[in-house]
């Protein structure tokens, strides 16, 4: 299970429910997720069923924009057909 604090730190908790629910183990992910400049309310950030995260990180001295034109065909071609 993932939760926020209030300063916006990412934490990990795991959970034991039996006999009764509680938290076994917390662990920090993320000390204030980065802020993307223009980005609004927006996360810069999201966690996959399967635990894994996707994320934007940003380096202030370092901005390239990538235009992709046609992605989804590029995208499926790297995969290997995977639908």
């Amino acid at each position: 299970m993932y939760y926020e604090v209030a300063n916006g730190t990412l934490l990990s908790a795991t959970l034991a429910t039996t006999p009764r629910l509680r938290v076994v183990a917390r662990d920090t992910v993320f000390k204030g997720p980065p802020l993307l400049p223009g980005s609004g309310p927006a996360r810069p950030l999201d966690i996959t069923r399967d635990g894994r995260f996707l994320g934007l990180v940003t380096n202030r001295n370092d901005y390239q924009l990538v235009i992709v034109p046609n992605w989804l065909p590029e995208l499926k071609k790297r995969l290997g057909g995977v639908r």
